[in-house]
C-alpha cells in the first residue's frame, strides 16, 4: 500500500513539474495544436450529429403519428436501454476494431438512419396520416441511430483524439474538452 501512495505521490509531482504553465502552450507547439483542434472538431461533429434532437423530441414525434403518450415514453425507455448495450458493446470491442474507423463508420451510419427517418417524416408527415408501419418504421430508424450512436461516437468522443506527450497538456485539454 504505501508503495503504491510513493507512486501517486511521484506522479502528481511529475505532472506539476512538466505541466503546461498557460493555454497558450497548445498554439505553440504544432503537435498539441493538431491535438487541439482534433479535439475540438470530434465534439463539434458529435454535437452536430442530431442525437439530442432524436432522443428530446422523439416521444412528441410518436404521439404526433398517433402513438398514445404511455407507448411513447415505452418506446423511448427501450431505446435508452439499447444504448446502454450498444455502449457496452462499444466498451468491449473498441480496443479491437480502433476509434477511428469506428467513429467514421459511425458518422456514415448517423446519417443514413437520420436521412431516411428524415424522409419518412417527409412522406409521411405526423397527425397527416394514419400509417402504422411508417410509424413503426419511423420508430426502427430511431432505435437504430441510438444504437449506432451510442455504438460509436457518444462513448468515443471523449477519449478518440490523442493526448499530449507525457500529459503535459492534460489538464488543459481536459478542461476544453468538457
Amino acid at each position: 500500500m504505501r508503495a503504491e501512495y510513493d507512486q501517486i505521490r511521484d506522479s502528481i509531482e511529475h505532472e506539476h513539474e512538466n505541466a503546461a504553465k498557460s493555454y497558450m502552450e497548445l498554439f505553440k507547439n504544432k503537435s498539441s495544436f493538431r491535438r487541439l483542434v482534433l479535439v475540438c472538431a470530434i465534439q463539434a461533429s458529435v454535437q452536430m450529429t442530431g442525437v439530442s434532437a432524436i432522443q428530446y423530441y422523439s416521444p412528441t414525434i410518436f404521439s404526433n403519428m398517433g402513438i398514445k403518450t404511455n407507448d411513447t415514453l415505452k418506446y423511448q425507455g427501450i431505446s435508452s436501454v439499447l444504448a446502454l448495450i450498444a455502449q457496452l458493446c462499444c466498451i468491449l470491442f473498441i480496443d479491437k476494431v480502433g476509434r477511428r474507423w469506428a467513429m467514421i463508420g459511425g458518422n456514415l451510419t448517423n446519417c443514413l438512419f437520420f436521412t431516411i427517418a428524415t424522409i419518412m417524416l417527409a412522406r409521411f408527415p405526423p397527425g397527416a396520416t394514419e400509417n402504422a408501419s411508417a410509424s413503426w418504421a419511423f420508430i426502427a430508424m430511431t432505435w437504430l441511430y441510438n444504437i449506432s450512436f451510442s455504438a460509436t461516437n457518444g462513448p468515443l468522443s471523449c477519449k478518440s483524439a490523442p493526448n499530449p506527450p507525457e500529459s503535459l497538456l492534460e489538464p488543459k485539454t481536459t478542461k476544453i474538452r468538457y
